[in-house]
């Protein structure tokens, strides 16, 4: 299962975070199996926030959301790494950065304002953080993560 699969949780089970149990290998569990689907948190004055797992992992989205229902944040992850493109929008709905994470590590970052990228940064070619993130991609079988050019494309992670 690929991070594009998930995109639509609506189907997911759903439990409460504090229902989780989480082992030293930071692998959740819900009645002593290895939880699939959406662990939540209600926040305080509205919203939540929403992490999904598979087999134990965080896999796929996490989303702070909203009393509106407002995506606010969305993070992704692969097999329990940071990975893809993470967004941040503003109240109005409106995109105001993504950056995006490479096994762990920030690769690139852009921001918006009005819809319109105002600065861009991207980690450099001869980084020394590449080996790292070649060797994680590579031992967890990571799928690459989009360019830059994607940083809009709300539904690329």
């Amino acid at each position: 299962m690929g991070q594009e699969e998930l995109t639509d949780t609506s189907a997911m089970p759903r439990v409460p975070d504090d229902d989780l149990d989480v082992d030293g290998d930071q692998r959740f569990s819900y009645e002593g199996r290895r939880f699939t689907g959406i662990g939540f948190e209600e926040n305080r004055g509205g919203g939540r926030d929403e992490i999904a797992y598979r087999d134990g992992y965080q896999h796929g989205p996490a989303r702070t959301i909203a009393a509106d229902g407002t995506v606010l944040v969305e993070d992704w992850y692969c097999k329990a790494f940071r990975h893809g493109v993470s967004r941040q929008f503003r109240p109005d709905g409106s995109l105001a950065a993504a950056v995006a994470y490479d096994g762990g590590t920030v690769v690139w970052r852009v921001a918006f304002d009005g819809g319109v990228a105002t600065e861009q940064w991207a980690l450099p070619s001869d980084a020394p953080e590449q080996e790292s993130i070649a060797k994680t991609r590579t031992v967890y079988d990571l799928p690459p993560v989009p360019g830059p050019s994607a940083a809009a494309s709300l539904g690329v992670h």
